[in-house]
């Protein structure tokens, strides 16, 4: 679906899906501080991270992006994709 937005969006006569598709860019990474958040209020955070940098950590890899290469590029199924996406994101963020 993103993808598909993402298209639709480029084409230079329709400025109403440029500006949706800004407006989902613009609020995903608000979006990363809300679990960013509860595992620092978990203490679950290495105590090296800030909830801040873990936003960002968890912004750039649930990209929708990433999923796309992975699953349409790479032909991983969607169980993969999650494994890997759980296994990467523990790794940087979280106590071992």
């Amino acid at each position: 679906m993103h993808r598909v937005l993402r298209a639709a969006a480029a084409s230079p006569t329709d400025a109403g899906l440029q500006e949706v598709l800004a407006d989902i860019e613009r609020e995903r990474p608000k979006g990363s501080h809300g679990p960013a958040h509860r595992l620092h209020a978990l203490r679950a955070l290495r105590p090296d991270l800030t909830p801040a940098r873990a936003a960002d950590q968890i912004y750039v890899l649930t990209s929708t992006e990433n999923f796309e290469k992975l699953t349409e590029v790479c032909e991983w199924t969607e169980t993969e994709y999650e494994e890997w996406l759980a296994s990467t994101l523990t790794a940087p963020l979280l106590h071992s």
